[in-house]
C-alpha cells in the first residue's frame, strides 16, 4: 500500500468517526431544543407571574417609603427590598469627545492627563502587512509560520461542544 493511499484511508476512517461524532453533537442539540421548547410556555407563565407580582411589590413599596428610613433595605424570604441609592451613570456622547478634551485642557489642566485617555499603540492589523525586512528593522517578527498538519473536517456544522470534546478526547489518548 503505497502512503497516500494508505492517509486515504486513514482519513476515511477519520471521516466516518467525525459523522458519527457529528451526529450525537446533532441527536443532543435535537433534544436540547426539543426541552426548551416543552418548557417555553411553563418558563413564559412563570415569568408573566413574576413580573406581575414584582409590580404589586413595587407598588407596596413605594407606598411606604417610611419603611425603609433606616434600615433602607431588608431582607424577607431572601429577597432584599427596600431604597438604594443608584450610582448614576455618566455619559459622554462621541461627538462632544472634542469639546470634552479642549474643556478639560481649559478648566483641569493640572488633572488633564487623568481625565484624557491618550492612546497610543502599534497597530498588528497594519503591520503584518510590512515586509520581513521592514519588521527586523522594528525588532519583530512573524511567529508560527511554518507547517503545521491540519485535519479539519469542511463542514461548518459542527458544534463549539464537540471540538471541546474532540479536543479533550485527542489530549487524553496523547497523554496515554
Amino acid at each position: 500500500m503505497s502512503a497516500l493511499s494508505e492517509v486515504e484511508v486513514l482519513t476515511k476512517q477519520f471521516a466516518d468517526a467525525h459523522a458519527a461524532s457529528v451526529a450525537i453533537v446533532q441527536d443532543l442539540n435535537d433534544e436540547i431544543e426539543k426541552l426548551t421548547r416543552a418548557a417555553r410556555a411553563k418558563f413564559k407563565e412563570a415569568l408573566a407571574r413574576e413580573a406581575e407580582r414584582a409590580v404589586r411589590l413595587k407598588a407596596a413599596i413605594d407606598a411606604s417609603p417610611d419603611l425603609f428610613i433606616k434600615p433602607r433595605t431588608l431582607i424577607f424570604h431572601g429577597i432584599k427590598i427596600g431604597y438604594q441609592k443608584q450610582k448614576g451613570k455618566l455619559e459622554i456622547p462621541k461627538e462632544s469627545y472634542e469639546q470634552v478634551v479642549k474643556l478639560i485642557k481649559k478648566y483641569f489642566i493640572d488633572r488633564a492627563d487623568m481625565l484624557i485617555i491618550t492612546k497610543e499603540e502599534p497597530s498588528k492589523k497594519n503591520l503584518a502587512d510590512l515586509t520581513g525586512a521592514e519588521l527586523k528593522k522594528l525588532g519583530l517578527t512573524i511567529e508560527d509560520t511554518g507547517d503545521k498538519i491540519v485535519i479539519a473536517p469542511t463542514d461548518s456544522a459542527v458544534d463549539k461542544m464537540f471540538k471541546a470534546f474532540l479536543k479533550e478526547t485527542i489530549g487524553d489518548l496523547e497523554a496515554a
